[in-house]
């Protein structure tokens, strides 16, 4: 699927995979950079290079994603395509990757991923490598949640996996394929 892509657009792009925790963010997300050879960066994995695992005030919470931004960054300018997973939950936090989209001319692709309240519960009960959220963060996170407010692809995640990236991969292609001139 990589040539593919390549055949259709040149050049760096961006995704960005948000939604709350436990929707299956990084699975898909990690998928789709394999699939199309990009970089994948997430928020929970530079929480620990950062080493800052269980710090989650509003000053930390920043930090990882300027962190994020910076790595965004240096990514895309090399010419590499990325794709970045975290919750994206506040516009501010969002605003930085688009202004890198922005003023590099590079295509901005959004994913939001959904789960029923029951299956997040089931996945956050249980451990994974880099993730500390549990329900009771899910729950806090939905409540200060902010629209995303731009062109996006809403994906539920209980659909069967190959459907789901199935699905990402033709949004994420559609969007990078520049229209055809009339």
């Amino acid at each position: 699927m990589q040539s593919t892509l390549h055949t259709r657009y040149s050049g760096p792009w961006l995704v960005l995979v948000g939604g709350l925790p436990g929707t299956g963010k990084t699975t898909l997300a990690r998928q789709l950079a394999d699939t199309l050879g990009a970089e994948h960066l997430n928020s929970d994995i530079m929480r620990d290079r950062l080493q800052k695992r269980g710090q989650y005030d509003d000053f930390t919470k920043e930090t990882i994603y300027r962190a994020l931004v910076w790595a965004t960054r240096n990514y895309l300018q090399a010419g590499r395509p990325v794709v970045v997973d975290a919750t994206f939950y506040k516009r501010k936090l969002r605003e930085p990757f688009e202004e890198i989209a922005r003023s590099l001319g590079v295509p901005l692709v959004w994913l939001v991923l959904t789960a029923p309240e029951e299956v997040v519960a089931r996945r956050v009960s249980k451990e994974r490598p880099y993730s500390e959220a549990d329900f009771n963060v899910y729950r806090r996170v939905k409540e200060v949640f902010e629209p995303l407010g731009r062109k996006h692809l809403v994906l539920d995640s209980t659909v069967a996996p190959e459907v789901l990236s199935r699905r990402a991969l033709e949004f994420v292609l559609r969007s990078l394929t520049p229209p055809p001139d009339e």
